[in-house]
């Protein structure tokens, strides 16, 4: 089963479009949100849902322990492949339980070769 993933606006287009053909359920500001919510709306959003939070921006890390979220993945490398991308995430989704991922920050970078 794969995840339902809200991507905020730093999450490049084409990781969102690969993301929706492996057949994930993605919000992003092309129709999900509007661009610039505030961090805490997205971990409010993730909670309400269950949905796993897909982002670049670190500043998550401080505001995440106050929400109940589904998870948080974070990146660095924004010029990553998108091929690496999408292993990197489906090795997470394979390797790590909702449950442990639930609550958690897990770094892609270090799912990717």
């Amino acid at each position: 089963m794969t995840w339902r993933v809200i991507a905020d606006e730093h999450v490049k287009r084409i990781y969102v479009s690969e993301l929706r053909a492996h057949g994930f359920e993605v919000e992003w500001v092309d129709g999900g949100y509007e661009a610039g919510n505030a961090d805490e709306d997205h971990l409010e959003r993730a909670a309400e849902t269950g949905a796993v939070i897909l982002s670049n921006d670190a500043d998550f890390v401080r505001r995440h322990d106050a929400y109940d979220h589904g998870g948080l993945v974070l990146y660095d490398d924004q010029s990553m492949p998108v091929s690496t991308f999408i292993r990197g995430i489906k090795r997470i989704e394979r390797f790590v339980p909702r449950s442990e991922l639930a609550g958690n920050v897990v770094w892609l970078d270090s799912w990717v070769d």
